[in-house]
Formats: structure tokens, C-alpha cells, sequence
């Protein structure tokens, strides 16, 4: 069979641009050669070849800038390899022609049989015998080593051969867990979950969706184009929606109810799955979905019989619900005709806490999704429009704060402020462990450190310090940094672009660069710390963050930086404008440009040694206006005086003069008396 010719790159009359990837720059990534029926949602997929092997067929993955790929996971199956899986060759953050963001980029062997969704209805010895082995190796691969793929659908199979006979599981590295997959694919309690927060799980997850993908393939039919599948599954039940009435072999069909059981805890696991392959067979039972209640429960005019949809019905009228809720007949509801004595413990808890606090909107969203909790205990944790699995939160904050979503991100900050992540760590108490506990949850120790990083709103902290202690590999998102920014260096090569391309006015270091930054590296975080004290100061903030740059070139033993050198010297031309000694200030002035060119920002801050040289002429102005204050009180004192002075010197005068004639009178008498005498 040929090559589908979907599958080839498609013709430009250009030249192809390649921009290289990988150990020794192996890789070559085609951008100019785009694969468009390879693409998965919001991934682009492009040409790649191995500079080695120009022969092997290869392709990439260039994910959206922004997006926080599964890195752990990609680094294992890289590291030990892949079992019935497209194998990924290499990864890595390249620049698209050297302008814009860069993105990463993933570089997978390239299928040559197409996708296993074009392939229409497949006989089910077919399935068995050619599709079930092979991806059954791959799952307990995955699980053998404590992975999920999440990512298993129809649309994510390809045959890695022509002839159709090597069935391999698609990419499962480039998007958080299940962001891609359509809800029908999700178990029950992940699937009201937003795309970004359904989370790790476990392999009865992954198990799930290749049981989905079995019933799809035997019928003929993609299983994403079943219309509000949640609520049809909780009438119906998973198996009764994708499988029915259709009559399939005893081992087909007790492998699909295996598969599809919405039960947690009877859904097939990867040691049910051996024995099956040994023969052993569990006849499937009849699928009914959830048993509904036997008295509805009435909120906004329509009756409820099923918690589960109830609890999603109150997360999207919050207003509403937290005023159901408040009526005594609810809690009756839970605890009489649910029978669930567990359930309404936490709705009375919950209306116990709401009622000692003020009755705002914001205790009123942490009541609702207390009360939903309650409901749907498996669920997701439905706060506003952050519904997410308990661990798929760190994927959806890195979501929700990359967005710029103003109700998302304030929605996320409530979240992490409030109580409800310490909440949802506490066990259920009388309960079995929720579908959702595992891998990727929030320990106590990160959470505190959240909640205090949100609450405060100086630099180098808020949200954006949030997504990066979250996502460590994950660039710095600063519109100031276009090319460069997957690590310290990165960020200084940047800074040192931006600060020779724009003006020296351009305030280099946002909030996105210094939560980076204080996220990266213990001595640049006390760094950032000292800079946020020094809001309040424009002199010292000046001087901090030059200091803060000079740490960050000595970090990275960086060379020359002429650009971040003339940005910082025109920084501090305004601190010593100010300085009030003139021949202090010629000086300064003068010997500034000498520093700067020489590209060494310790030298710039050392060399003029501003801040004492500042504290110096503080000094010195405060000693001359004392100075001057004495002189000016002593003049305005003789200024006060000298009235009183001249009318006592013309008094003093006469009396002198008087004196004086009398004595010289005496003297004349002596000598005529003398003179008769002689």
C-alpha cells in the first residue's frame, strides 16, 4: 500500500528554512514544509530530517508558545525508550527564523500508514488479532513504569508501516494530560473537568479511552460526535452509550465492559487485562448507568435524580445553588434520600463555615464547590470557571496564567488564596480513595508556599511567580523577551537585545522576568526580594536592580554587555543630576560614560560607588544647612541689634569725652602750677 498522500509534505515553491534541534544540532525542523494532516489540537506539525540518516522519515511537533508540554514524562520515554509508541528522536525550544517566541519543538519518527481513524469499520477478528496486542504491550509499558499516555483516541493511532500492520500510539508529550482528548474519552468523574485540569490519573484512565476507541473502531464511528455524552452516560452508563445492543464475540465484548466501566474501582487494571489475554473472561453485565434517586430534587425549575449531573448543574448557577443550598430541606435531601450520611456531614459542615463568614460572592463560589464536593466526590473541584481534578491543578494554573484570562486568573487566585486545595487534600474520610488522587497533586509545603506568593502583590511574587516555581521548565513568558528566555542566560542575552534595540526609558525588568528570575536561582531570588523593598525609593531601586543585573553577568560569566551597561548608566544619570555638591557631580558625570563602555555592570555600580558617594552628599548638604542655619541666626541677631548699639556708642562717647577734657584739663593745671613754682 502507499504511502497516503496526506502524509507528504506539502509543495511550497520556496526554499525549505530549516532551524536545528537536538544533541550536535542533529535534527533539522522544515518550517517552510508543513504536515498538516499530522497536526494534533493547536500543535503544528512540520517536516523534520536527521542530518545522519537523511533517509529516515521524520516529523515535528511545534507546540504553541506558552503551552507547558509533559517534560517528565517525554524524558522518560526517551531516556528507556517506547513500546508501541511513535518514538520521539528529540525536544527542545527553537525560534521560528530567529524572530518570535520560541516554542518547543518535539521530533517524532513519521507513520507511514496513516491514521488508524481513516480506516473505517474493521472486523473484530481484525481488531483482535492486529490492534488490540500491540497497543495492550504499549499500555502496560507505560504502566509497568508509573505513566499514563492520555492521550488515546482514535485520531492519535498510526500504522508505522505502509502495509498497515504496526499499530503505534501517537504523541502524548505535547499538551497537559487529556487537553486534547474529547470528553467521550475521559472517564465520568474527569470529564466536566476543563481540558487543561483532567489531570495524570492512572492507567484504568488510559484503559478507559482505549476501550472508547475499540467501540468506535468496531462500529465505524468517531465517538467525539456523541452530543452531551456526559449526561447520556450517567442515564445509560459508557458501555450501554458506545456499545448497546450490538452483539460482539464473549471475549470482545467482556473486554469492552472491562474497559468501560465507570466505576473506578471494577474498571479493568493492567492484571485483569493479562488474564484476559489468558482466556479468562468476565461475562459483561447489563450497563443501566447510575441509579437515579427516588425523590428528585427540584433546582431551577427542572428535577434532579442524579447528584452527579446536579453537582455540575449548581457549579454553573453558583448564585442559585449556594441558595438551594442554604434551604433545610437540601441537606435533608442528602442525608435522608441520598443516603449518604457522609455527603451531608460535608454540606452541614460547609453551611456551618459559610454561615460564620461575610456573604460574598467569593464565600459564596467556596460554599458552592463545597457542596458540589459533596455531591460528586470523584469529581473535579468546580470553583467559578476553574473546574479542575485535584491532580490536573498545576497544568491548569500554568494554563490560566499564560491565558491573561482576567476571570480565569481571578478565579485562579481566589483559589489559590482560599481554602479549598487544602480542603481537597484532606482524605474522604469513610470513603475509598478518589479516581483522582495521584501523580501531580499539591503537597502541603508547595501549596503554602502558593498562597503566600498570591497574596502578595509586589514583584517577584503574584501568579507569575506561581507558574514558574510550577512549571520549571517552562520559558519565561515577558513580552520583553522575543527569542531568548528558557533559562538565566537566555534572559540576559535577551535583556542585553532589548536594552541595544529600544530606548533607555524602557523599564527592562517586568514582573514576568523577576518571578523568573527569583524562581531559577536562591541568590538572585534575595535579590529580587531587596528590589521589591525598594519600591518606595527610586534612588536605591535604580541602584538594586543595576546590582540584581551585575549578580546575573556574574552568574552566567557573561562577557561585555555595552547595551545593559548604557541602559543602567542612563538609569542612574537622574540620581546624580540630583547630587547637590557640584564638583561631586562633574566628577560623577564625567566618569560615567568612561564605566559604561566598558560593558561591566559591577564596574558601572563599583567603580562610581553611587551609593556611598550619594550618602556622602547627603551628608555634606545636611552639615551645610546646619551651617548655614547658624550663620543666618547669627547675622539676623547683629541685623536685630544694631540700634541699640549705635544710641549706647553715641552715650559712651559723651561720657569719654567728658572724662577726657577733665583729665587733660587736670593735666593742664599740673603743668602751669609747675611752672610758677620753678
Amino acid at each position: 500500500m502507499s504511502e497516503p498522500e496526506e502524509f507528504r509534505p506539502e509543495p511550497t515553491s520556496a526554499t525549505p528554512t530549516g532551524v536545528p534541534l537536538g544533541p550536535d544540532e542533529r535534527y533539522v525542523v522544515v518550517l517552510d514544509q508543513p504536515l498538516r494532516q499530522l497536526n494534533l489540537p493547536g500543535t503544528s506539525a512540520f517536516a523534520a530530517f536527521d542530518r545522519q540518516d537523511p533517509g529516515a522519515a521524520a516529523f515535528a511537533l511545534l507546540l504553541p508558545a506558552g503551552r507547558v508540554p509533559r517534560h517528565q514524562t517525554l524524558e522518560q520515554i526517551m531516556a528507556r525508550g517506547a513500546t508501541g509508541l511513535l518514538k520521539p528522536l528529540a525536544a527542545a525550544f527553537i525560534g521560528q527564523d530567529g524572530t518570535g517566541p520560541r516554542r518547543f519543538a518535539i521530533v517524532y519518527e513519521r507513520p507511514q500508514g496513516g491514521r488508524l481513524s481513516e480506516i473505517g469499520p474493521m472486523p473484530e477478528r481484525e481488531i483482535l488479532q492486529r490492534i488490540v496486542p500491540p497497543l495492550l504491550e504499549a499500555l502496560e509499558s507505560f504502566a509497568s513504569r508509573g505513566l499514563t499516555h492520555r492521550a488515546i483516541r482514535l485520531g492519535n493511532i498510526f500504522f508505522l508501516d505502509r502495509d498497515r500492520k504496526v499499530p503505534v500510539l501517537g504523541d502524548c508529550a505535547s499538551e497537559p494530560p487529556g487537553a486534547g482528548q474529547p470528553s467521550i474519552y475521559e472517564p465520568l468523574e474527569r470529564a466536566t473537568a476543563i481540558p487543561e485540569g483532567r489531570g495524570e490519573g492512572n492507567s484504568g484512565t488510559d484503559l478507559y479511552a482505549f476501550g472508547v476507541t475499540l467501540a468506535g473502531l468496531l462500529r465505524g464511528f468517531d465517538p467525539a460526535d456523541i452530543e452531551d455524552n456526559v449526561a447520556a452516560r450517567v442515564l445509560h452508563g459508557s458501555y450501554g452509550l458506545l456499545v448497546g445492543r450490538n452483539r460482539f464475540s464473549p471475549a470482545m465484548e467482556s473486554l469492552l465492559y472491562g474497559l468501560l466501566n465507570d466505576e473506578p474501582a471494577m474498571r479493568w487494571n493492567i492484571d485483569t487485562l493479562r488474564r484476559w489475554r489468558t482466556g479468562v473472561l468476565e461475562p459483561p453485565r447489563q450497563a443501566t448507568g447510575e441509579r437515579p434517586v427516588a425523590r428528585p430534587f427540584n433546582f431551577r425549575g427542572k428535577e434532579w435524580r442524579h447528584p452527579r449531573l446536579l453537582a455540575a448543574e449548581m457549579a454553573a448557577y453558583p448564585r442559585e445553588a449556594a441558595a438551594a443550598a442554604r434551604e433545610i430541606t437540601f441537606e435533608a435531601w442528602v442525608r435522608h434520600t441520598l443516603s449518604d450520611t457522609i455527603a451531608a456531614d460535608a454540606v452541614k459542615e460547609a453551611l456551618g463555615r459559610y454561615a460564620q463568614q461575610a456573604p460574598d460572592a467569593n464565600n459564596e463560589a467556596v460554599l458552592v464547590a463545597r457542596i458540589c464536593q459533596a455531591l460528586d466526590p470523584r469529581g473535579p473541584l468546580r470553583f467559578r470557571d476553574m473546574v479542575v481534578m485535584r491532580d490536573g491543578i498545576v497544568p491548569a494554573i500554568a494554563a490560566a496564567i499564560i491565558s491573561g484570562d482576567r476571570h480565569k486568573l481571578k478565579s485562579l487566585a481566589d483559589l489559590l488564596a482560599g481554602p479549598l486545595l487544602a480542603d481537597a487534600g484532606r482524605p474522604n474520610a469513610g470513603r475509598a480513595p478518589a479516581a483522582s488522587d495521584g501523580p501531580g497533586r499539591l503537597n502541603n509545603q508547595l501549596l503554602l508556599a502558593l498562597q503566600n506568593w498570591v497574596r502578595d502583590v509586589s514583584v517577584g511574587a503574584g501568579l507569575e511567580r506561581c507558574l514558574y516555581e510550577l512549571c520549571p521548565t517552562l520559558p519565561c513568558q515577558s513580552p520583553i523577551i522575543t527569542g531568548d528566555g528558557d533559562g538565566v542566560p537566555g534572559i540576559l542575552a535577551a535583556l542585553e537585545r532589548a536594552a541595544l534595540e529600544s530606548d533607555s526609558s524602557r523599564n527592562l525588568l517586568d514582573r514576568h522576568i523577576l518571578a523568573f528570575l527569583a524562581a531559577r536561582s536562591q541568590p538572585l531570588s534575595r535579590r529580587v526580594y531587596l528590589l521589591s523593598r525598594s519600591e518606595n525609593d527610586p534612588v536605591q531601586k535604580v541602584l538594586t536592580t543595576i546590582g540584581l543585573l551585575a549578580e546575573i553577568q556574574f552568574q552566567c560569566d557573561a562577557g561585555a554587555l555595552p547595551g545593559l551597561a548604557g541602559w543602567a548608566a542612563a538609569q542612574l544619570v537622574p540620581a546624580i543630576e540630583g547630587m547637590k555638591g557640584a564638583t561631586s557631580r562633574k566628577y560623577m558625570i564625567d566618569l560615567l560614560p568612561s564605566l559604561a563602555v566598558k560593558g561591566n555592570l559591577s564596574l558601572l555600580v563599583n567603580g562610581l560607588s553611587l551609593g556611598q558617594k550619594l550618602s556622602d552628599d547627603r551628608t555634606g548638604f545636611e552639615r551645610a544647612k546646619h551651617q548655614y542655619v547658624w550663620l543666618d541666626q547669627a547675622i539676623r541677631k547683629i541685623d536685630r541689634s544694631g540700634p541699640a548699639r549705635a544710641e549706647a556708642a553715641r552715650a559712651n562717647g559723651q561720657w569719654l569725652a567728658a572724662a577726657a577734657s577733665f583729665v587733660i584739663m587736670l593735666l593742664s593745671g599740673s603743668v602751669l602750677l609747675l611752672r610758677m613754682f620753678v
